[in-house]
C-alpha cells in the first residue's frame, strides 16, 4: 500500500503540518491552498528547506482537483463547514 496524499488548506497552519508529516513514513503532503501570498511563499521556502515537492494553489476548485486521498483543513475553524462538506 502507498503512502495516504494530504492537502492542507491553509498555508500558515500548512507549515506545521509540513514539519510533522515529515517523521510519518505512511503520509505525503502533497498539495497547499492558500488565498494568502505571504502565508503560500513561507510554505514554500519551509517546502524547499525541507527538500518536499508540493503544488500550492491559490484556488479552491484547483486545489479540489488535486490527486489527494485526504484533506487537513487548517484554514480558520469558522470557515470549515462549507468546504468540509465539498470535500466529502
Amino acid at each position: 500500500m502507498g503512502k495516504i496524499k494530504v492537502g492542507a488548506f491553509g498555508a500558515f497552519r500548512g507549515i506545521v503540518l509540513m514539519q510533522s508529516m515529515a517523521v510519518i513514513p505512511e503520509v505525503e503532503l502533497v498539495a497547499v491552498l492558500d488565498r494568502n501570498k505571504q502565508s503560500v511563499e513561507r510554505a514554500k521556502t519551509m517546502a524547499d528547506m525541507m527538500g518536499i515537492k508540493l503544488a500550492f494553489y491559490s484556488d479552491f476548485e484547483e486545489f479540489f482537483k488535486h490527486d489527494m486521498d485526504a484533506v487537513i483543513l487548517s484554514n480558520y475553524a469558522t470557515e470549515h463547514a462549507p468546504y468540509a462538506i465539498r470535500l466529502m
